[in-house]
């Protein structure tokens, strides 16, 4: 229980939630990170990717190249840009587009 304890404080007090998790080499994101850092409002600093969906790149998530990514959570941070980029995710994911809605849409495609 203490892991959980120490997890919830280390990211109530983060800004930026890093994500860089290519699966052999191909460009997929774990969703989960997303919903994490989007239940903490944290700006999400993604490794580029081809195709966000739902996210919007430079709205609700920041992304760029492997090697940019320093730079970009740097510029994030000075330019408090990440309280906008974790607002957006939170609303998304959070309330508009959660996992339920989601679920009862794709029910809804199959009757």
């Amino acid at each position: 229980e203490s892991r959980g304890i120490e997890k919830d404080r280390a990211l109530a007090s983060s800004r930026i939630s890093l994500i860089v998790d290519r699966t052999g080499g191909l460009p997929v994101v774990a969703p989960l990170r997303w919903a994490v850092a989007a239940a903490y409002s944290l700006g999400i600093l993604q490794e580029e990717l081809p195709d966000a969906y739902p996210m919007a790149a430079g709205v609700s998530i920041a992304m760029a190249p492997l090697g940019d990514l320093p730079r970009m959570a740097c510029e994030l941070l000075a330019t408090g840009r990440f309280l906008a980029l974790g607002q957006a995710a939170h609303d998304l994911l959070c309330r508009d587009f959660t996992f339920r809605t989601c679920v009862e849409r794709a029910a809804g495609r199959i009757r």
